[in-house]
């Protein structure tokens, strides 16, 4: 009778062991009620690449999640840097939360083909009935871990060669086809600076001989003439052409100093351009003359009775502009 009881007596403890082993492991919080996906947005990376790293934990209502010791500075996933650190919370239509954890990583590594970013854990409490926000001081916080997630590994050096990929082994070169090289080259180079130097020699004849050729004394005095010539004729004019007259023989008169006499009237007065003429011979008894031909343009020009004036003294400015020229030329 024992020999017959006792198998079902084992059938019967194994069956309470494994039922109540199942509701202990609901009750600590199961993996049924917190579920775990994460990305990458790149399959591998360089080192020094950023690399986005997400992941998403979705878990039931009663569920809460401690979130205050996700920041840089208390969490590591070395060998990666964590850039910066942000999180969602966000309800799910059906009855569920959603935790997205976004991380901006970096990492120096080398010499590998592949790196794992490291496992962490996420803390959690369960809300039973009537369970409120001040009795999670009191409560013991249970884990929940985020699996490793591997991410391939680039580096300029390939597996164990320690040269740069693109490198290639020196070939010796025939030392005949060097010095022919050598010497093709030197005799482009002699070419190349022959070509210039002829090239400048040509620009330098060629400025040379545009600059412009300074005229005769005599195509001057020729050109001087019959400049007063047509001066003279505006005496005879409209009164507008007899103030023109003035103040073409005043322009007439500073480009003759300038020209024959090398003296730069330009901003001159009367009286400068008269101490100028002091030391410019071998001219220098023109200057009062000069001066005062000047000084009648200015008044028939700037002066209250100019345009009464003008008619008086036209003839004597006229007489005296002839000997000015005729005593410049010679």
């Amino acid at each position: 009778m024992k020999s017959r009881t006792w198998p079902f007596l084992c059938l019967f403890l194994s069956l309470s062991l494994s039922a109540s082993a199942a509701s202990l492991s609901l009750r600590d919080g199961g993996s049924a009620k917190i579920s775990i996906a994460s990305r990458a947005d790149k399959t591998a990376l360089w080192p020094g690449d950023l690399l986005t790293y997400t992941v998403q934990v979705l878990h039931d209502a009663d569920v809460e999640l401690v979130v205050d010791y996700l920041n840089p500075e208390k969490l590591s996933l070395n060998p990666f840097v964590i850039r910066s650190l942000a999180f969602d919370k966000r309800a799910r239509g059906d009855k569920k939360k959603l935790l997205e954890i976004t991380f901006l990583l970096s990492t120096y590594e080398t010499g590998k083909n592949e790196l794992a970013i490291p496992a962490f854990n996420l803390f959690y409490f369960r809300r039973e009935p009537g369970f409120k926000k001040s009795d999670l001081q009191e409560s013991i916080a249970q884990t929940v871990r985020v699996p490793p997630f591997p991410v391939g590994l680039r580096s300029t050096l390939s597996g164990s060669q320690l040269k740069l990929r693109d490198y290639k082994p020196f070939q010796r070169t025939d030392r005949r086809i060097a010095q022919s090289a050598l010497v093709l080259g030197i005799m482009g180079m002699i070419c190349v600076a022959g070509i210039g130097v002829k090239q400048a020699r040509r620009r330098f004849r060629s400025g040379r001989s545009a600059k412009p050729r300074k005229a005769s004394r005599r195509s001057q005095a020729k050109l001087a003439q019959n400049r007063l010539a047509a001066i003279q004729a505006l005496r005879q004019g409209s009164p507008e052409e007899l103030q023109s007259f003035y103040a073409e023989t005043d322009r007439f008169l500073r480009e003759l100093l300038r020209q024959r006499l090398n003296v730069e009237t330009a901003g001159l007065t009367a009286d400068e351009i008269e101490n100028a003429l002091k030391n410019a011979p071998p001219h220098p008894f023109l200057g009062p003359e000069i001066k005062a031909v000047l000084d009648h343009c200015d008044r028939v020009r700037y002066g209250k009775d100019g345009l009464r004036v003008a008619g008086e003294l036209s003839a004597q400015v006229s007489e005296a502009l002839e000997r000015i020229v005729r005593s410049a030329r010679d």
